[in-house]
Protein backbone atom coordinates (compact mmCIF):
# COMPACT_ATOMS: atom_id res chain seq x y z
CA UNK A 1 0.00 0.00 0.00
CA UNK A 2 2.96 2.35 -0.30
CA UNK A 3 2.99 2.30 -4.09
CA UNK A 4 0.81 4.13 -6.59
CA UNK A 5 -1.80 6.89 -6.19
CA UNK A 6 -3.90 5.12 -3.57
CA UNK A 7 -0.87 4.49 -1.38
CA UNK A 8 0.16 8.14 -1.72
CA UNK A 9 -3.29 9.30 -0.63
CA UNK A 10 -3.26 7.08 2.46
CA UNK A 11 0.32 7.82 3.45
CA UNK A 12 -0.54 11.51 3.84
CA UNK A 13 -2.66 10.55 6.88
CA UNK A 14 -0.18 8.15 8.46
CA UNK A 15 1.11 10.70 10.99
CA UNK A 16 -2.40 11.04 12.38
CA UNK A 17 -2.44 7.34 13.23
CA UNK A 18 1.01 7.47 14.84
CA UNK A 19 0.28 10.52 16.94
CA UNK A 20 -3.16 11.82 17.84
CA UNK A 21 -1.66 15.30 17.94
CA UNK A 22 -0.78 15.06 14.26
CA UNK A 23 -2.68 16.31 11.27
CA UNK A 24 -6.44 15.67 11.51
CA UNK A 25 -8.33 13.66 8.97
CA UNK A 26 -9.20 16.15 6.21
CA UNK A 27 -12.80 17.27 5.86
CA UNK A 28 -12.57 16.98 2.09
CA UNK A 29 -10.03 14.35 1.03
CA UNK A 30 -9.13 13.63 -2.59
CA UNK A 31 -12.51 13.15 -4.34
CA UNK A 32 -10.97 10.61 -6.73
CA UNK A 33 -11.42 7.97 -4.01
CA UNK A 34 -14.14 6.74 -1.68
CA UNK A 35 -13.36 6.74 2.04
CA UNK A 36 -14.38 4.99 5.22
CA UNK A 37 -13.67 6.65 8.54
CA UNK A 38 -13.13 4.15 11.36
CA UNK A 39 -13.13 5.00 15.07
CA UNK A 40 -12.74 3.00 18.26
CA UNK A 41 -13.24 3.93 21.91
CA UNK A 42 -9.49 4.50 22.22
CA UNK A 43 -6.96 6.08 19.92
CA UNK A 44 -7.22 8.38 16.92
CA UNK A 45 -9.53 7.75 14.01
CA UNK A 46 -8.35 6.01 10.85
CA UNK A 47 -9.15 6.84 7.26
CA UNK A 48 -9.44 3.91 4.87
CA UNK A 49 -9.78 4.20 1.12
CA UNK A 50 -11.70 1.85 -1.14
CA UNK A 51 -9.15 -0.26 -2.96
CA UNK A 52 -11.46 -2.31 -5.14
CA UNK A 53 -14.77 -4.17 -5.38
CA UNK A 54 -14.69 -7.96 -5.25
CA UNK A 55 -17.75 -9.34 -7.11
CA UNK A 56 -19.86 -11.73 -5.05
CA UNK A 57 -23.28 -13.32 -5.69
CA UNK A 58 -24.56 -11.94 -2.34
CA UNK A 59 -23.33 -8.42 -3.18
CA UNK A 60 -20.02 -6.82 -4.09
CA UNK A 61 -17.41 -6.90 -1.31
CA UNK A 62 -15.82 -3.50 -0.69
CA UNK A 63 -12.14 -3.81 0.24
CA UNK A 64 -10.88 -0.84 2.28
CA UNK A 65 -7.21 -0.12 3.05
CA UNK A 66 -5.47 2.13 5.59
CA UNK A 67 -1.98 3.60 5.49
CA UNK A 68 -0.99 1.11 8.23
CA UNK A 69 -1.95 -1.84 5.98
CA UNK A 70 -5.12 -2.56 7.88
CA UNK A 71 -7.88 -4.06 5.75
CA UNK A 72 -11.63 -4.09 6.32
CA UNK A 73 -13.96 -5.88 3.92
CA UNK A 74 -17.64 -4.99 3.92
CA UNK A 75 -20.64 -6.33 2.03
CA UNK A 76 -23.95 -4.47 2.19
CA UNK A 77 -22.51 -2.58 5.15
CA UNK A 78 -21.59 -5.62 7.23
CA UNK A 79 -17.98 -6.48 8.03
CA UNK A 80 -17.11 -9.79 6.35
CA UNK A 81 -13.32 -9.84 6.79
CA UNK A 82 -10.42 -7.92 8.32
CA UNK A 83 -6.63 -7.97 8.53
CA UNK A 84 -4.10 -6.08 10.63
CA UNK A 85 -6.39 -5.46 13.63
CA UNK A 86 -6.16 -6.75 17.21
CA UNK A 87 -8.94 -9.22 16.38
CA UNK A 88 -9.51 -10.34 12.80
CA UNK A 89 -12.20 -12.18 10.95
CA UNK A 90 -10.32 -14.13 8.31
CA UNK A 91 -13.60 -14.74 6.53
CA UNK A 92 -17.33 -14.94 7.09
CA UNK A 93 -20.07 -16.65 5.16
CA UNK A 94 -23.86 -16.71 5.12
CA UNK A 95 -25.42 -20.11 4.33
CA UNK A 96 -28.66 -18.46 3.16
CA UNK A 97 -29.50 -15.16 1.48
CA UNK A 98 -30.02 -12.28 3.93
CA UNK A 99 -33.07 -10.06 3.25
CA UNK A 100 -32.16 -6.69 1.75
CA UNK A 101 -32.17 -3.88 4.26
CA UNK A 102 -35.36 -2.28 2.87
CA UNK A 103 -37.24 -5.56 3.40
CA UNK A 104 -36.40 -5.75 7.11
CA UNK A 105 -39.14 -4.28 9.27
CA UNK A 106 -39.84 -3.88 13.01
CA UNK A 107 -40.71 -7.59 13.22
CA UNK A 108 -37.12 -8.37 12.23
CA UNK A 109 -35.35 -11.00 10.16
CA UNK A 110 -33.17 -13.94 11.19
CA UNK A 111 -30.07 -15.31 9.49
CA UNK A 112 -26.94 -17.35 10.19
CA UNK A 113 -23.35 -16.14 9.94
CA UNK A 114 -20.33 -18.44 10.01
CA UNK A 115 -16.93 -16.81 10.65
CA UNK A 116 -13.29 -17.64 11.32
CA UNK A 117 -11.58 -15.55 14.00
CA UNK A 118 -7.97 -14.83 14.95
CA UNK A 119 -6.03 -14.86 17.20
CA UNK A 120 -6.95 -18.24 18.58
CA UNK A 121 -7.66 -19.93 15.24
CA UNK A 122 -11.36 -20.25 15.99
CA UNK A 123 -12.89 -21.73 12.87
CA UNK A 124 -16.53 -21.97 11.82
CA UNK A 125 -18.02 -19.91 14.66
CA UNK A 126 -21.76 -20.00 13.98
CA UNK A 127 -23.78 -16.94 14.98
CA UNK A 128 -27.58 -16.92 14.97
CA UNK A 129 -28.40 -13.32 14.08
CA UNK A 130 -31.51 -11.13 14.20
CA UNK A 131 -31.92 -7.71 12.59
CA UNK A 132 -34.76 -5.28 13.34
CA UNK A 133 -35.61 -1.85 11.99
CA UNK A 134 -35.84 0.89 14.59
CA UNK A 135 -38.62 3.50 14.75
CA UNK A 136 -36.12 6.33 15.10
CA UNK A 137 -32.58 7.10 16.21
CA UNK A 138 -30.61 4.37 18.00
CA UNK A 139 -30.05 4.69 21.78
CA UNK A 140 -26.28 4.95 21.41
CA UNK A 141 -23.71 7.74 21.52
CA UNK A 142 -22.49 8.57 18.01
CA UNK A 143 -18.92 9.78 17.40
CA UNK A 144 -18.47 13.57 17.58
CA UNK A 145 -17.59 13.63 13.87
CA UNK A 146 -21.08 12.36 12.98
CA UNK A 147 -23.49 15.20 12.27
CA UNK A 148 -26.67 14.60 14.35
CA UNK A 149 -28.80 16.23 11.63
CA UNK A 150 -27.38 13.82 9.05
CA UNK A 151 -27.86 10.85 11.39
CA UNK A 152 -31.52 11.77 11.94
CA UNK A 153 -32.21 11.37 8.21
CA UNK A 154 -31.08 7.72 8.17
CA UNK A 155 -33.12 4.57 8.62
CA UNK A 156 -31.68 2.66 11.56
CA UNK A 157 -31.33 -1.05 12.33
CA UNK A 158 -30.18 -3.09 15.30
CA UNK A 159 -28.48 -6.45 14.79
CA UNK A 160 -28.21 -8.91 17.70
CA UNK A 161 -26.38 -12.19 18.20
CA UNK A 162 -29.20 -14.40 19.46
CA UNK A 163 -26.82 -17.30 20.11
CA UNK A 164 -23.30 -18.32 19.13
CA UNK A 165 -20.99 -21.31 19.30
CA UNK A 166 -18.44 -18.87 20.74
CA UNK A 167 -18.90 -15.72 22.82
CA UNK A 168 -21.92 -13.68 21.61
CA UNK A 169 -21.00 -10.21 20.36
CA UNK A 170 -22.51 -6.88 21.50
CA UNK A 171 -25.35 -5.46 19.37
CA UNK A 172 -24.48 -3.86 16.04
CA UNK A 173 -26.15 -0.73 14.69
CA UNK A 174 -26.57 0.30 11.06
CA UNK A 175 -27.73 3.55 9.46
CA UNK A 176 -29.13 3.28 5.92
CA UNK A 177 -29.38 6.14 3.44
CA UNK A 178 -31.33 6.21 0.19
CA UNK A 179 -30.04 8.41 -2.62
CA UNK A 180 -31.55 8.41 -6.10
CA UNK A 181 -33.46 5.25 -5.26
CA UNK A 182 -30.36 3.33 -4.13
CA UNK A 183 -30.04 2.22 -0.50
CA UNK A 184 -26.69 1.84 1.21
CA UNK A 185 -25.34 1.56 4.75
CA UNK A 186 -23.41 4.75 5.48
CA UNK A 187 -22.88 4.34 9.24
CA UNK A 188 -22.41 1.27 11.40
CA UNK A 189 -21.15 0.22 14.81
CA UNK A 190 -19.89 -3.36 14.72
CA UNK A 191 -17.87 -5.49 17.13
CA UNK A 192 -15.28 -8.05 16.05
CA UNK A 193 -15.00 -9.17 19.68
CA UNK A 194 -16.35 -8.03 23.04
CA UNK A 195 -13.35 -5.68 23.39
CA UNK A 196 -12.99 -4.42 19.80
CA UNK A 197 -15.90 -2.39 18.47
CA UNK A 198 -15.68 -0.12 15.45
CA UNK A 199 -17.67 2.87 14.25
CA UNK A 200 -17.53 2.98 10.46
CA UNK A 201 -18.95 5.77 8.35
CA UNK A 202 -18.53 7.12 4.86
CA UNK A 203 -16.34 10.20 4.71
CA UNK A 204 -16.93 13.05 4.18
CA UNK A 205 -20.44 13.21 5.59
CA UNK A 206 -21.12 16.36 3.59
CA UNK A 207 -21.42 14.27 0.46
CA UNK A 208 -24.49 12.60 1.94
CA UNK A 209 -26.12 15.96 2.69
CA UNK A 210 -26.02 17.30 -0.87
Amino acid sequence: MNQGPLGEVLSSYASYRRNSGGAAIPANPDPAYRYLRVETAEGPAALLALGYLDPDPLGDIEVWYSSAREVIKTRNGRIVGTAGLATNWRSSAFPAQIPVWQAIGPAGANFVRVRDEMPGYRDAIEDQMRTTRLPGMPPIALPPAVDPLWASTLTWYREDTVSSTWAPLPPAWFGMEVQQGKASIVYSYQCLSASLCLSLFRWPLQAALR
